[in-house]
């Protein structure tokens, strides 16, 4: 930027360039605990009103000194703006082209994310153009990683040794930002000469192996290798830098080889089982991903629109390679850009990255920096984070390669004035009402969510607020409630008061309306907000949609378990109780986990107990370590309606009665039945004592 021009806008400028390298310390959530995706997207609404001012501020400077306009030959600049009219143009094609916008609040990368990268890198490569001013931006991003990488260290002897995600809400996010900061680390050591960049560096390789994250071991090893091989060709290194880089290239060999499984005779067998089903799980996706580009190969899926070839595509017959109940991802960033964008979008950003590779070539940290994240990529995908500090880093390699080159690649073109002030004008407005309004629902719905716990009416008050919010993320809020609501862990006992119908009510009549956007979730929720109601209020409507919504599950996302829970459901309100049992078997096939596994046998269990079937019952429960006893409550009163005297409960099943009753006080029906089972079973010492404690109570 010019020094006789602008210069309190200058000031303006690199103080909210700084403070998009200050959002890692944008936490709302216990950074000492595992933080939550409210984190997470606060941060991501943070960025876009961020650059949002920042593009003001900019067209004011620019208004006044034609020089700050973008140098849009430059290969950096006319790839990536020929990468978001790729992926753009693309989206017209989406299945689902509001969530392809928009993105989700858990995500964050949609197009109207990618539109604020492209202004954040135009705002950058624009302005910042002195060697100093580079450098105190550097100097911040890697302060602040210290300090991110300090609160991981806090974290993991927090968490006894289990993953940590510091203030970055996942384990990957960290990992990567880590990765990218010591190169960017080692940047500032080659230009200031400081050894506190490398102290930091060093603390960025320990943190990427308490984040257990193999692929950005892997990653840090081949770009380590690329520095030595880099150094090498151009001249020696010095004392400092290879003492420090021979000690990472072992600190992290060992970790690599330790946490690949390479040296299996040290690791237990719990280790070598996780390396390998993360290996199975990831090549499953992988699988899905391409069968799922290889149907829309030009113009792909859409942004944020993977579940849906998941749940077509997924092959139920390799389901226990998956841990997840679904997969938003392909956990490969350039197979993801295959499935969403199609090649266009694909080429595009090989494009981008071929130009950013060349571009850097003559600096040794960029270019080694360019080399080891596309290796983590290939078993990651991009998140807010990732984008925000890698097109920081796209900006530095355009300053460098702009003052280092012989040819004039500084042109700033002759693109009108008008153009951009007239879209801004428009589009700045519109996009920062829409960022705020995200925020106040983000905290209406945790508001809402928080008085679940409390009060019913309350709840339902926040509920309608939340919903009547036009922001655009409020689809996500709505899934995000209702799942709330639907596993809340009391929301068994409340679901017959008015207040839980109520809340039921609202919520399924507002998410009807969206049904046709997500073919797998919100269908799954109506289904069961709509057999709940039925349940409760006996609504012959609600158990009709319930039962059309349960039945379309079926051709939408076949290898769902939740679809057959659903339908054992409707088979339970329908009186087909085989059916339903049947149903349960499929969902517990299904299932991708042991929790959903065994509330699914406890299901079945508790049907096989209303039919008298106690031999079937009993194989249901076989291996089931502990039963919690709300859940086994359910198969006692189902039990008492079926135990006679010609078919008597067996001894265990009684026992397990007793532990029921004995833990369940304040359910006086539990009591009963309990008693009328043990009296059948002639348990009448075992009777008379439930019933003396009943009395006495």
């Amino acid at each position: 930027m010019s020094q006789r021009k602008n210069g309190h806008l200058r000031r303006v400028l690199e103080w909210g360039l700084t403070l998009t390298l200050l959002l890692p310390l944008a936490v709302v959530a216990n950074p000492f605990s595992d933080t939550s995706y409210t984190t997470f997207f606060t941060q991501g609404m943070l960025f876009q009103l961020l650059v949002e001012g920042l593009v003001i501020a900019w067209l004011f400077a620019m208004a006044k000194d034609n020089a700050l306009r973008p140098p849009w030959r430059h290969p950096i600049v006319l790839t990536a703006t020929m990468f978001l009219f790729a992926t753009a143009f693309t989206q017209l094609f989406s299945i689902w082209p509001e969530r392809s916008f928009w993105s989700t609040q858990d995500r964050m990368t949609g197009v109207f994310h990618n539109l604020h990268v492209w202004a954040y890198l135009l705002v950058l490569v624009s302005t910042v153009d002195t060697q100093a001013m580079w450098e105190r931006l550097v100097r911040w991003s890697v302060s602040v990683s210290g300090i991110v990488s300090a609160l991981a260290m806090i974290q993991w002897l927090a968490l006894d040794g289990g993953r940590i995600t510091s203030t970055l809400s996942n384990p990957n996010n960290l990992a990567l930002y880590a990765l990218l900061h010591i190169f960017l680390a080692l940047w500032l050591h080659a230009r200031t000469k400081k050894r506190w960049p490398l102290a930091i560096g060093a603390l960025h390789i320990l943190t990427i192996f308490i984040a257990g994250s193999q692929g950005g071991l892997v990653a840090l090893s081949v770009g380590g290798i690329t520095w030595a091989a880099h150094r090498w060709i151009q001249k020696p290194l010095t004392k400092t830098v290879a003492i420090t880089l021979l000690g990472a290239a072992l600190l992290g060999a060992l970790l690599t080889f330790a946490n690949a499984g390479i040296l299996a005779q040290h690791l237990n067998q719990e280790t070598r089982g996780t390396l390998v089903h993360s290996v199975t799980e990831r090549l499953e996706l992988w699988n899905i991903g391409w069968q799922a580009f290889t149907q829309h190969p030009v113009v792909g899926w859409g942004y944020e629109t993977f579940t849906v070839p998941f749940d077509q595509l997924r092959d139920a017959r390799v389901q226990t390679n998956m841990t997840e109940r679904w997969a938003d991802r392909a956990h490969n960033q350039w197979l993801d850009a295959l499935v969403s964008t199609g090649l266009i979008g694909f080429t595009a950003l090989i494009a981008l990255w071929g130009a950013a590779l060349w571009s850097s070539r003559e600096d040794r940290a960029l270019f080694c920096a360019l080399v080891a994240i596309p290796i983590f990529q290939s078993v990651q995908f991009d998140t807010l984070y990732s984008t925000i500090f890698l097109t920081f880093i796209f900006g530095l390699i355009a300053y460098q390669s702009r003052h280092t080159s012989t040819k004039n690649t500084d042109a700033h073109g002759t693109t009108l004035l008008w153009l951009p002030v007239v879209a801004s004008v428009i589009l700045l407005p519109i996009a920062s009402y829409a960022n705020i309004n995200s925020l106040t629902l983000n905290m209406q719905k945790t508001a809402a969510v928080q008085a679940l716990n409390t009060d019913l009416v309350v709840a339902l008050e926040k509920t309608a607020a939340t919903l009547a919010n036009p922001s655009p993320y409020r689809y996500n809020m709505r899934r995000q409630i209702a799942a709330e609501v639907f596993e809340h862990p009391s929301g068994i006992l409340k679901m017959n008061t008015d207040e839980s119908h109520a809340l039921i009510a609202l919520l399924a009549d507002q998410i009807h309306d969206e049904n046709q956007k997500d073919p797998a979730e919100l269908r799954l929720l109506l289904a069961s907000f709509w057999l709940h109601s039925s349940l409760a209020t006996s609504d012959a409507d609600a158990a009709e949609r319930a039962r059309q919504s349960v039945l379309l599950m079926q051709d939408i996302a076949p290898t769902r378990p939740e679809t057959y829970a659903s339908l054992a459901i409707q088979h339970v309100v329908d009186g087909n109780i085989m059916e339903a049992i049947d149903a349960y078997e499929m969902a517990t096939a299904l299932a991708f986990d042991q929790s959903s596994e065994t509330s699914y046998r406890i299901e079945q269990a508790n049907l096989y107990a209303g039919l008298g079937a106690w031999e079937n019952m009993l194989t249901s429960l076989e291996g089931i370590d502990t039963i919690a006893t709300t859940q086994l409550a359910r198969i006692v009163l189902s039990a008492a309606s079926a135990v006679s005297q010609d078919n008597p409960p067996p001894d265990l099943f009684l026992s397990y009665v007793v532990m029921t009753a004995n833990n369940s006080a304040d359910n006086h029906s539990v009591l009963e039945a309990a008693i009328t089972i043990l009296e059948t079973g002639g348990r009448m010492e075992d009777a008379n004592m439930i019933r003396n404690y009943l009395e006495g109570r």
